[in-house]
């Protein structure tokens, strides 16, 4: 194949042509600027040129809107075509990245699933995690299952309709915002759904900053027991994309109280929690609170709702807070603790308060991601911000078998940070050695997009950055321009593999160069359930004696390093791990 023999010149047409950073919708003929380098690749002795996403993106690229149209910011079509044929007189080929398996919110099926939900014909295109047909097929089974018809199954659930939201309408918080019930009720999955904080019915995370911290932890609550296979069709999550929610066939109730106004306001999340009683809520999770130690003792109004819990069938759990435990707060220079710091609480607020149930966080011994196998098949779970707009690729890209079972490659070990302090590269004279494999050096020193680049310039295949210090790293790679794979792995797992790899010696005969092994890359995801024994605290956890004495927070689950729904991609196509007070 012509494209074995060939010497590749690649392109990241959005950074290489200056174009905005998230997309204006002006057209500018920006990539009419690959014209005027034509000259220059083919006196490198390049024949062809590879593409990183050009069609029209919400912002990097790779979240496409329009695969038939090259990018706005980049011009036109016909700007594009300009350009192949004054690359094709210089003799070089034109090669488009093209990544068909997600896309953008601005997507055209996606945009007709929100504006027909569950009636778009393109609703099987997505994986949505909180799918009210997939909850409906998911009661079926259960129906069946306890030898009932599907209607007498549903009945004796008491699940929340319309009718119900009615009844109790005129007593919410809400009443004068919401004069029909029936713009609260999406699905039978989630029959209730309010931004709290905006005071709309915007419930997702398009037109807001605020993370996608609560689409995760609903998605570790609720997420469906089944997904669309795609085909008209159900199979099971944990099958298909590894995620079911630890009660799956609950329903959601969305009470959103992050939004463009901000959040999260006491005067917000408290009249939400009153809402929540009132619809009959078996559980409130409140994955929120405040930075600093929260009071014990909230405003005369708010304590008297959180006095009325007490009365309740309700249980109202409340994130303790990720200010991690007071002696790692107070620890000075020499290592000793403020004799005279006395605040032992690090808990915030409202999960300090009385009558609230404070939830802490323990690491997940389990693990669900992409891996790749070194050694005797040791797996190592990495971290990759592929997803997070950055011009690198996901590591997975590198398996290129047809199942995805895995590709070997030789990899190459350096003790040393990749790039120094001025982000010159320290692997120049191991050119020859590194191209073509997967190198690994070390946090320090310099920026990780300089390491990134560093690594790519040498010629490999892919970058491994290891921690340098306990704990996971995600790493900031904006202002990099390359595109071969870059992931971080633990310090422990770097010891494992050096321990594992073949040192190369100077011709001292003492000095090690580098070390050398082969691993695996696989383009599947896998799971690790890890050990069922004790659980260890996770490092960010609050907790600690407030000032009334009592014991806070009352009891501990995961929250480190969990697997769940990623809401900041469109239709709950994508997964990921986050870490936080994830209450379940």
């Amino acid at each position: 194949m012509w494209a074995y023999e060939s010497v590749f010149y690649q392109i990241y047409p959005i950074g290489f042509c200056d174009a905005p950073r998230v997309n204006d919708g002006v057209t500018v003929p920006r990539i009419r600027k690959v014209s005027d380098w034509a000259a220059h690749i083919a006196s490198l002795g390049c024949n062809a040129v590879y593409f990183s996403p050009i069609f029209e993106s919400d912002s990097h690229g790779y979240d496409t809107r329009d695969f038939r149209k090259v990018d706005c910011r980049l011009g036109t079509n016909e700007d594009f075509a300009a350009v192949c044929k004054t690359l094709h007189e210089h003799g070089i080929k034109v090669v488009l990245d093209g990544v068909f398996n997600h896309v953008g919110r601005g997507f055209w099926a996606f945009k007709d699933v929100q504006e027909k939900k569950w009636d778009s014909p393109y609703k099987d295109w997505f994986h949505i995690s909180f799918d009210g047909k997939a909850f409906e097929y998911s009661l079926e089974q259960l129906a069946a299952d306890a030898g009932k018809s599907k209607d007498e199954f549903v009945a004796s659930l008491d699940l929340l309709d319309v009718d119900e939201i009615a009844a109790v309408l005129p007593k919410l918080n809400i009443s004068k915002l919401v004069p029909d019930a029936s713009k609260l009720y999406l699905t039978s999955k989630l029959p209730f759904a309010f931004n709290y904080v905006d005071e709309d019915f915007d419930i997702t995370h398009d037109n807001d900053k605020q993370g996608e911290h609560g689409s995760h932890v609903a998605g570790i609550a609720t997420a469906n027991r089944y997904v669309s296979d795609g085909k008209g069709g159900y199979e099971k999550a944990l099958d298909s994309v590894f995620v079911q929610g630890v009660a799956p066939d609950a329903q959601l109730i969305t009470m959103k109280v992050f939004g463009k106004g901000g959040g999260a306001y006491d005067s917000d999340y408290m009249v939400a929690i009153e809402d929540a009683v009132m619809l009959g809520c078996d559980a409130v999770n409140l994955s929120l609170g405040s930075g600093n130690a929260g009071f014990t003792t909230p405003d005369a109004k708010y304590q008297s709702i959180l006095d009325k819990l007490a009365e309740t069938d309700t249980v109202v759990s409340i994130s303790a807070g990720n200010s991690s435990s007071w002696p790692e707060n107070s620890v000075n220079g020499t290592g000793a603790l403020y004799l005279d710091d006395v605040n032992f609480a690090t808990g915030g607020s409202p999960g300090s308060y009385k009558n609230s149930f404070g939830v802490a966080s323990v690491d997940n011994s389990g693990t669900t991601g992409y891996s790749f196998s070194y050694g005797d098949g040791a797996k190592v779970f990495y971290t990759d911000t592929a997803d997070s707009g950055y011009t690198n690729k996901a590591f997975a890209t590198l398996d290129t078998s047809a199942d995805g079972s895995g590709t070997e490659y030789e990899y190459v070990y350096f003790e040393n940070t990749g790039a120094d302090a001025d982000g010159n590269s320290l692997l120049t004279d191991y050119a020859d050695v590194v191209s073509g494999k997967i190198a690994f050096v070390f946090r320090g020193t310099s920026s990780f997009y300089q390491k990134h680049m560093a690594v790519a310039a040498a010629g490999a295949a892919g970058a491994v950055v290891c921690n340098n210090q306990a704990g996971v790293i995600r790493m900031d790679l904006s202002n990099s321009t390359a595109t071969i794979p870059c992931i971080s792995i633990l310090q422990t797992e770097a010891a494992d593999i050096k321990a594992a790899s073949t040192p190369v010696y100077a011709e001292d005969g003492t000095t090690v160069l580098y070390y050398t092994g082969k691993l695996t890359v696989s383009g599947k995801m896998s799971t690790s359930t890890g050990s069922s024994g004790s659980y260890t605290m996770s490092d960010f956890s609050s907790w600690g004696v407030p000032s009334d004495l009592s014991m806070k927070p009352e009891i501990t689950a995961p929250g480190g390093n969990i697997y769940s729904v990623n809401g900041a991609v469109a239709g709950g196509q994508a997964y990921e791990v986050m870490s936080g007070i994830l209450q379940l």
